[in-house]
Order: C-alpha cells, then structure tokens, then sequence
C-alpha cells in the first residue's frame, strides 16, 4: 500500500500482517478507501497497465489491484492451488477450526508437493510478465505501459534452485537446508554454530542471486524489444532479514 500509494501506514491504515487468515465471514476489511494506487493515475493517462505477483498477501480482496488492467497471482499453493481450492474453499466455509484442520492436514498427506512454501516462483512471475510486455509490443498501438512485479523468493525458507543453492557455500555438509528457520525447534537460533550460519546466510544470498537473474531476465527482453532506452525501470524492496547482527 505504502509503494502503490505514496502514503505512510499512519494514514492509509492497512497494517495487519495476518489479513490473509481471516475467516469467511471476515474477508471485507472495512477500511475507507484513503489514497489512489500508482495504476490508477497512469492509466487515467493513457497507460496500458498490469501486475504480476506470487504472494497472497496482493490478492484483490485485500484492496490491492485497483488501476490495473491485468492483475495475476502465479506460483499458487497450499489452499489457493486450483488442484485443491474447491475442497479447500469448502473447509474455509466450517465454523468448526478442528475440523478445518483435519481436512488441511489430509490434503497436506494427499498434495504434499502443493504445501511446499520454498517453491521458487520468480520464474512464473517474469515468464508472465514477458508473456504481457511481447503482447503488447505487438500490438503497436503505441500507449506507454506500467507493470508491476512482485517476486516473493528471498524469504524464509531459503531454498534457491539449483546451482544457486550451492553457489556461494558448495562444501557445506552441515544440517541447515534453509528449512524451518522459527519453529520452536529450529537448528537457527543466536547460539548455532557460526559454520551452520555462515551457510544459512549462503542460502540467503543464493536466493538474492537467483531473483537477480530473473530480473536480468526481464531487462534482456526489455532490450530485445527495443524498450531498454525508453524504460524507467525501478527495483525497491520492502524489507531485508537479518542474521543475529
């Protein structure tokens, strides 16, 4: 909200990190409307604009999308996988939470391929992205374009693809594999061994390196397509993590 409106969170009021497990009954924010979304002004202005992202946090149902005349979520999974949402949906509509966990631990068993948060997904994101930017080239109508990329890969659990699991730590023989980093019976904590954190940031840089390459992706097509010299391009992040500094 802050980067798409401009506003600090003291004036535009979203700032509830656990929206997404709301029940039901509970979807409406009920929050008034405060500021206008980047999208919306530009394409007032004759913009042609989308948004990629991978995280629920971006869904539409949390007012995120206005001004957008493309808004996508990729790398869907757990309960949003369309393999799964309808049963899924069903379980969210119970009143009873041990049932609802009863069916989330059985899909879990069913789909355990679908529950796998360190799935990297940038990939999606900037395939689809490339996929939009080459249609829209094509269609040479000559309207400017604002896209939107979210890309959700340099969190916990930090889990790289290959060769970038391994590229700045390859000898590591250790027990950190970027998995359960805050569960209470996490091998990550301030005393661990400094060899096993050494590795754990490894893992942390490998993920930065890997979203790196994807967004160097993104910019050879924009090259390609003649639209590097004519392209403003901006990368911000949100937040970084630390390592007990």
């Amino acid at each position: 909200w802050s980067m798409l409106t401009g506003l600090p969170v003291s004036v535009h009021g979203v700032c509830d990190s656990q929206h997404w497990n709301r029940g039901p009954e509970e979807l409406e924010l009920g929050l008034p409307s405060r500021g206008r979304f980047l999208g919306e002004y530009l394409k007032e202005v004759g913009y042609d604009t989308a948004g990629f992202y991978s995280w629920i946090y971006l869904e539409e149902k949390f007012g995120l999308g206005p001004g957008f005349d493309t808004y996508e979520r990729l790398g869907l999974f757990g309960w949003d996988h369309p393999t799964i949402k309808a049963r899924a949906d069903a379980a969210r509509e119970l009143n009873d939470r041990a049932e609802q966990e009863a069916i989330g631990r059985a899909l879990k068993e069913e789909h355990p391929e679908l529950f796998d948060m360190g799935r990297p997904t940038a990939q999606e994101v900037i395939d689809r992205s490339i996929e939009w930017l080459r249609a829209e080239v094509a269609e040479d109508d000559d309207r400017p374009h604002f896209l939107f990329m979210h890309l959700f890969d340099v969190h916990d659990p930090y889990t790289p693809p290959p060769p970038f699991d391994k590229l700045f730590d390859p000898d590591y023989t250790g027990p950190i594999d970027g998995r359960d980093v805050t569960s209470e019976t996490s091998l990550v904590h301030k005393g661990m061994p400094g060899r096993d954190l050494e590795h754990l940031i490894a893992l942390y840089d490998g993920g930065i390196s890997w979203v790196d390459s994807e967004i160097g992706r993104f910019l050879d097509v924009l090259d390609e397509l003649g639209l590097a010299e004519d392209t403003l391009v901006i990368i911000t992040s949100d937040h970084g993590d630390e390592f007990f500094e």
